[in-house]
C-alpha cells in the first residue's frame, strides 16, 4: 500500500529527505510500527536514515559521527522509528548498477549499446522520428530507455532491439539521415 507520494522543491540533502520522511510518519502514527526502511545506496538517502537514528544532544546539535552511536545510549528510538529498526539497501537497485557497470566495460558490445540508447531517445523524444519507426518496424514495437533504478531496463532495451528487423531499422535509420546510427550489427 502507498501512503504518500510526494515531491519538494528544493535540494534534496539527507535532513529534509528525512524530515519528510518524518512527516509521513507522525501523520500515519507509525513511530512504533517501522521496522525496516528500503533505499537506494545514494548518499543523501544513507544520510537520511543516519540523520533518523541519530540523537539528539544538550545543545541540540545531531550527532553524526557515529550512525551507530544511538545504539549505546539509553534513549527512547522508538519515539523515531520504532523499537527496532534497520536502514537496508534496496538489492535490486545494486544488482542493476552492477549490471550497467559491468555492460560499460564491455567494449566489443559498447558500439551496439550506445547505438540502442540513442536510437531509443529519438523514438520517444521525436514525434516525426517515431512515426517513421512506426510506419517501418511497426506499430507498436517498443524501444524502452534504461533507467539506472530499474534492474532489467537494460535488458529489456537489448530484447527489444534483438527483436527488430535490423535490417529494416538500418534501411531507416540510413533513409533519415542518421548514418552514424546506421549499419547496427550484433
Amino acid at each position: 500500500m502507498l501512503l504518500s507520494f510526494k515531491a519538494f522543491a528544493g535540494s534534496h540533502t539527507g535532513e529534509r529527505i528525512s524530515e519528510a520522511l518524518g512527516d509521513v510518519i507522525d501523520e500515519y502514527e507509525l513511530q512504533s510500527k517501522v521496522r525496516f526502511i528500503v533505499t537506494d545506496n545514494a548518499s543523501n538517502m544513507r544520510k537520511a536514515m543516519d540523520v533518523m537514528t541519530s540523537v539528539q544532544d544538550d545543545d541540540d546539535q545531531t550527532t553524526l559521527d557515529d550512525p551507530s552511536f544511538w545504539l549505546d545510549m539509553d534513549v527512547d528510538v522508538a519515539s523515531v522509528m520504532g523499537e527496532y529498526h534497520e536502514h537496508v539497501s534496496c538489492f535490486a537497485h545494486s544488482l542493476q548498477l552492477v549490471v550497467r557497470d559491468g555492460l560499460s566495460v564491455i567494449s566489443s558490445g559498447r558500439p551496439f549499446l550506445s547505438k540502442c540508447s540513442k536510437i531509443a531517445n529519438m523514438v520517444h523524444q521525436s514525434a516525426l522520428f517515431r512515426g517513421q519507426f512506426e510506419s517501418v518496424i511497426g506499430a507498436g514495437k517498443s524501444t524502452p530507455s534504461t533507467n539506472d533504478t530499474r534492474w532489467n531496463s537494460s535488458f529489456k532495451q537489448l530484447s527489444a532491439f534483438l527483436s527488430l528487423d535490423l535490417n529494416l531499422l538500418n534501411k531507416l535509420l540510413c533513409d533519415t539521415n542518421h548514418d552514424n546510427l546506421c549499419r547496427l550489427k550484433t
